[in-house]
């Protein structure tokens, strides 16, 4: 019979992604109104190319830094106990050479 600790963990994991990813479903619906609604367009419905670089700079490095932050968060809870114990080994090797 598994652990309710386990259990736990495991829905709690699961809400994260799925809050996670509605949050940032909303946060890409509301970019691309606002986008839609100040980048200005001409008579055949395309983007005029200065205002549409202009947006770029202003929003392009929000952007990646939202996507950086999120898979480093996935990398972190799948493979941070593997982490976790690489650097407790690697502490506890170093500790054995200094004392003998």
């Amino acid at each position: 019979m598994p652990c309710h600790t386990t259990a736990l963990a495991r829905v709690i994991v699961l809400l994260f992604f799925l809050v996670g990813g509605l949050l940032g479903v909303a946060a890409l619906n509301a970019l691309l109104q606002h986008a839609q609604a100040t980048l200005p367009v001409d008579d055949f419905g395309f983007l005029i190319k200065d205002s549409a670089a202009a947006w770029e700079r202003q929003w392009g490095l929000s952007l990646t830094l939202v996507a950086v932050v999120w898979s480093g968060g996935l990398a972190c809870l799948q493979w941070g106990h593997r982490w976790g114990r690489a650097v407790s080994s690697t502490v506890g090797h170093a500790e054995k050479k200094t004392a003998g």
